[in-house]
């Protein structure tokens, strides 16, 4: 269900994550203080590079004026909402109730092939997490994601789901590829999104408008 531009995930107690929706354009200033707003939370935001490098959000990162380069953001703080924005990439939310630990994921093709999932949960668990939960954000669908033959042959070798569309051309499902690589670290309880960017009015889409804003994944501890 979205209610008022945002889509909730089910992380266990005092863990509140959501995905957002276009009523909240993460590339711009006032999107970005409106969500805020609406949560009541400061917001760390990832510079993203579709890598698979994982930030510690200490009090030192959370104060800090530039945004950490990262396409995942960990921490242990109350009353920090970790963000990270997506136009067809797949937003990841990781938390350890019980541990007190969260993380949010940036996933792209690149993101994925690189491991940057396996690298997000291997930081929780260095912390101290054990089990974990997983909620897999709106991204584009397999449908929709064409992609050319070395990808595909690439994303095959990394045993990511490849398939050939009614046209012949090879696709990627990055959403359920996540899924798989989730599965494959130990992460059992998870959820997952499934609204196509490029096939919603109500989600950003860089494959099917170019020029777009971002939506994302914020995921944050409450405050004892």
């Amino acid at each position: 269900m979205v209610e008022r531009g945002l889509i909730p995930a089910e992380l266990g107690p005092g863990v509140g994550a959501y995905f957002t929706t276009r009523e909240f354009d993460l590339a711009t200033a006032q999107g970005r203080a409106g969500l805020a707003g609406r949560l009541g939370l400061r917001l760390v935001f990832a510079n993203q590079v579709h890598g698979a490098a994982v930030r510690w959000i200490d009090q030192a990162a959370a104060q800090a004026a530039d945004a950490p380069t990262a396409d995942a953001l960990a921490t242990g703080l109350d009353g920090i909402g970790l963000v990270i924005r997506t136009a067809d990439c797949v937003p990841v939310a990781l938390a350890a109730a019980d541990r007190r630990l969260v993380a949010a994921v940036h996933v792209g093709w690149r993101g994925l092939l690189a491991g940057v999932l396996a690298a997000a949960v291997g930081e929780l668990r260095q912390a101290g997490a054990g089990e974990l939960r997983a909620a897999v954000g709106p991204a584009i669908c397999g449908r929709c994601y064409q992609i050319g033959e070395d990808l595909a042959e690439r994303a095959r070798r990394g045993g990511h789901l490849v398939f050939q569309g009614a046209d012949g051309r090879p696709r990627l499902d990055v959403a359920e590829s996540a899924v798989r690589q989730l599965r494959a670290v130990g992460v059992d309880r998870l959820s997952l999104v499934r609204q196509c960017t490029s096939e919603s009015a109500d989600l950003f889409s860089w494959r099917g408008e170019r020029a777009t804003g971002r939506q994302g994944a914020v995921i944050a501890l409450a405050r004892a």
